[in-house]
């Protein structure tokens, strides 16, 4: 995981010092590292789960097999990864609508030059609104597309993976393997606050989302407005 969040660092570094005075992406990429950061912090205490892994009484590695997988029945580090993934789209997606909807703009005001005042009053005012309501809802369908993302990744950590590890011990069900067992993970306390740090940021981003949602439904009544 170290090594995997080193090489996504290096792959955004080109994008954040190519970002200037564009300062739309500037949030979006700065919840991006703070997720980063979150899942370079959590993969410690997690990396070692399968070694932390043991019970009360000796068994076949079968069933310590077994049993390891009957309790950690959902994905923990690879959906992290996968969260991740599936938040850098709408990012990348708004970054996309931003620099197209800068250079409309700059077009615009281009060809504002180049017309009479008169004309351009006239004839080219009418296309700006368009074309910035246009970009206004594309980035609020990126917005709501990444609120859904952290909505999801939320639960995952909250219904599905901590209640994995918030108990002390917890019984050995397999079949074909002796009962009254029960298992536990070293580590329990720094596994549940890895979890805590990633909900953490995604409550963050959740916040962050449905704020931009707001700012951006205001800017769009008034574009309709005008």
């Amino acid at each position: 995981m170290a090594a995997i969040v080193t090489g996504l660092i290096r792959l955004f570094q080109p994008s954040l010092a190519s970002m200037g005075g564009s300062q739309g992406p500037v949030l979006w990429y700065a919840l991006l590292s703070l997720r980063l950061v979150a899942l370079f912090t959590a993969d410690n205490p997690w990396s070692s789960l399968k070694p932390d892994f043991t019970c009360n009484q000796s068994m076949s590695n079968f069933c310590t097999t077994l049993c390891f997988n009957n309790h950690f029945d959902v994905p923990v580090p690879s959906l992290w990864s996968f969260s991740f993934l599936a938040g850098v789209v709408p990012v990348l997606l708004m970054r996309l609508v931003h620099r197209g909807s800068r250079q409309a703009a700059s077009q615009q005001k281009d060809f504002e030059l180049m017309e009479p005042v008169r004309e351009a009053s006239h004839k080219s005012s009418k296309p700006v609104l368009p074309q910035s309501t246009s970009a206004v809802v594309l980035h609020i369908a990126c917005i709501l597309f990444l609120l859904s993302i952290e909505l999801v990744f939320l639960w995952a950590l909250v219904a599905l993976q901590l209640p994995k590890v918030f108990p002390h011990t917890f019984p050995c069900q397999a079949d074909s393997c002796p009962e009254h067992v029960e298992c536990a993970v070293f580590g329990r306390t720094e596994k549940q606050m890895a979890l805590a740090i990633l909900a953490f940021t995604a409550s963050v981003n959740v916040v962050a989302c449905v704020t931009s949602i707001i700012m951006e439904a205001v800017q769009l009544s008034r574009c309709q407005k005008n």
